[in-house]
């Protein structure tokens, strides 16, 4: 899948990974309107990500680590998000109405 920066989903993550491990050619994850609807995406470490109006609806996010995330206007209708860590986030607008997730939500 091919997100609107030309790169990969894969590769975002990827590099948003070394990103937080301090490499300094890395880049952070900042997924800006993208659809991301219905994906099996368990235990993504998306930790300081940037989530602005994001639609992440259907979308199996078990176990998934959005701590200190700046999650905005981002759509998790009907996700999963069971086990998933959402403390410390930043969310002027967050809508979860998903299945599973825990009161630090």
């Amino acid at each position: 899948m091919t997100v609107s920066s030309g790169r990969t989903l894969a590769e975002v993550l990827r590099s948003h990974e070394r990103w937080l491990e301090g490499v300094q050619t890395a880049l952070r994850a900042i997924l800006d309107r993208e659809s991301l609807n219905g994906l099996a995406l368990p235990a993504l470490n998306l930790r300081d990500a940037v989530l602005r109006g994001a639609a992440l609806l259907d979308s199996d996010l078990s176990g998934s680590d959005f701590s200190s995330a700046v999650i905005d206007a981002a759509d998790f209708e009907r996700a999963i998000l069971t086990n998933s860590d959402f403390s410390g986030h930043r969310s002027p607008r967050l809508a979860l109405h998903s299945r599973g997730c825990r009161p630090a939500c």
